[in-house]
């Protein structure tokens, strides 16, 4: 009896600890104290209650358990604002002004859907970095917005890893805004995907997937406008829109490289807007490649051997390599210039997609082949001018032996000469022996007959 009151008291002992395990995950869950800071150990009922506290100073975080909070919040102190869960942790500013406004530096939002603005001073914002530099908006699902994340006058800033869909601008960077960081977010159907404007330089916008509502809406990818300059656009893709990327407005120096820029009506929209370069893109499926008004001097390749972009409707064919096309060996380069307009042309058009993974294997192959063509051209004019000296020699050669035999004519004949040259003086010898004979007889007869002449003859007695 003892032992089944012992084990009867056990299970309901193990039965309560299961019920109020259960009880506290229910009042954990559902405990109005739901935002935490981390520094104090403090717990609050809202976010914004929770920044607002005396206790909360620059450099605390504030952690945000998961729930809906509908409130329009103002972060005024350099934080870190860490939600849950961004699927599951909502800030909702239930159709009423901003839901999050940045005042300050070096702020830090993440893990959070931020939906549901409503107009503020004639704006819908979903994060609204005011004058706040420095500050890093990542890992958030911020949807349904005017603008889903707005810069003005705020500079380094890094907006990183979000989902941002269904505003009215994706993300917008309003009035110098400078050196600020976007990456790997996700923008799907929004009007703007990127907007960057009023003299807004150095900017990166890098490897962002942006994704409009199809071609037949006027929808743009990235937007570059008024004075805009220095900024790069690189490793994006951006897809169903009506303009892929538009530049307009004295917007100058910057790099468009290695986009994908894939079913959009135009790929890229140039308005009086000159020396941007525009290299190592894919342009694919368009129905315009490029819609240029009174813009110059835009560089659509990097020169050889990088290249420049791939068209899908180039039909130029590949038969030849280099500089100037015109070199043995095809080199996935197309041998004509892709031609855009009378002010605008791709020198250097690939003939495949460009992928940045075989780049450089490509560019070597290209200068390797340059430089086999090289030595080929070195060999042909070595082979020219050995062949021309040797057909040289030959003919010094045929003089040579030309000028041996007129030698050896001319030796037979100095021989001939030197012998009727030894006779004649031989016989000039003898002549002036004979000569020599002729006048000692002769001065001997005279001298005879002088002798005899006045010689006196002897008169006998």
């Amino acid at each position: 009896m003892n032992k089944t009151v012992l084990t009867s008291f056990l299970v309901l002992c193990l039965l309560s600890t299961l019920f109020l395990m259960g009880f506290q995950i229910s009042v954990k869950g559902n405990s109005e104290f739901s935002v935490h800071n981390i520094d104090t150990g403090l717990d609050y009922v809202t976010i914004q209650g929770a920044i607002n506290a005396n206790e909360t100073l620059d450099g605390h975080t504030i952690l945000v358990d998961a729930g809906a909070y509908y409130e329009n919040v103002v972060v005024n102190k350099t934080l870190s604002l860490i939600g849950e869960n961004r699927n599951t942790t909502i800030i909702d500013g239930n159709l009423t002004g901003y839901v999050v406004w940045v005042k300050a530096n070096k702020v830090t939002i993440k893990g959070f859907t931020i939906r549901r603005s409503g107009t503020y001073n004639g704006v819908s914002l979903g994060v609204f970095l005011d004058h706040s530099n420095s500050s890093k908006i990542n890992a958030n699902m911020i949807a349904t917005n005017g603008d889903g994340i707005l810069l003005v006058y705020a500079c380094n800033n890094s907006i990183n890893g979000n989902i941002i869909r269904d505003n009215g601008r994706g993300i917008r960077l309003h009035h110098y805004c400078n050196n600020n960081s976007l990456y790997e977010n996700t923008i799907i159907n929004n009007y703007d995907g990127i907007y960057i404007f009023g003299n807004s330089e150095g900017n990166r916008v890098i490897r962002n997937m942006i994704e409009g509502k199809g071609k037949q809406h006027p929808y743009r990818g990235i937007e570059i406008s008024d004075y805009c300059r220095y900024n790069v656009i690189n490793g994006n893709t951006i897809t169903s829109n009506e303009e892929g990327i538009e530049v307009m407005f004295s917007s100058e120096h910057n790099v468009f490289n290695e986009n994908t820029i894939t079913e959009n009506i135009k790929c890229i929209r140039l308005h009086v807007s000159n020396c941007n370069n525009i290299y190592h893109n894919n342009f694919i499926n368009y129905t315009v490649h490029v819609s240029a008004y009174r813009s110059y001097n835009n560089n659509w390749d990097y020169g050889y051997p990088s290249g420049g972009n791939y068209w899908t409707d180039y039909t130029g064919l590949d038969e030849y390599s280099g500089v100037f096309q015109n070199d043995t060996g095809n080199d996935w380069i197309g041998d004509t210039p892709y031609v855009i307009d009378g002010n605008n042309q791709d020198n250097y058009p690939f003939t495949d997609l460009y992928v940045p993974e075989r780049q450089e294997i490509l560019v070597a192959y290209r200068n390797l082949l340059g430089r086999y063509n090289q030595i080929l051209s070195d060999f042909n004019i070595l082979n020219s001018t050995y062949h021309t000296l040797l057909s040289n020699f030959s003919e010094l050669q045929g003089n040579y032996t030309s000028l041996q035999i007129s030698y050896n004519s001319l030796q037979g004949l100095c021989d001939s000469l030197n012998s009727t040259y030894t006779n004649l003086m031989g016989e000039l010898n003898n002549i002036r022996n004979l000569m020599y004979i002729f006048i000692a007889t002769t001065i001997i007869l005279i001298a005879t007959t002088i002798y005899l002449a006045i010689r006196k003859p002897k008169i006998k007695p």
